[in-house]
């Protein structure tokens, strides 16, 4: 709970197609896009994913959020399904 601090160089709303940023209104839906060097280089031994996730120089981490005038990040949803097992 609280508030988390963000430790990347950088984190942005960005539309997913274009990497432009989106108007920070609080209302238009992108994709949450870091960089910076404290994200992993890679997925082992699998380039194929890497390149599908760090399209563009960002990492695309598949959160569709809203930004705040107040630089606020806001998740709305997924843009893609995740199965957690184990």
């Amino acid at each position: 709970q609280g508030v988390a601090y963000t430790l990347q160089e950088e984190l942005t709303v960005r539309d997913p197609d274009t990497l432009e940023l989106v108007p920070a209104d609080g209302e238009t839906i992108g994709e949450i896009m870091m960089r910076g060097n404290v994200l992993m280089k890679g997925y082992l031994k699998n380039p194929d994913t890497t390149a599908e996730a760090f399209g563009g120089g960002y990492f695309h981490t598949g959160d569709l959020a809203v930004m705040h005038p107040d630089g606020y990040v806001e998740i709305k949803d997924r843009s893609k399904d995740i199965i957690i097992s184990g």
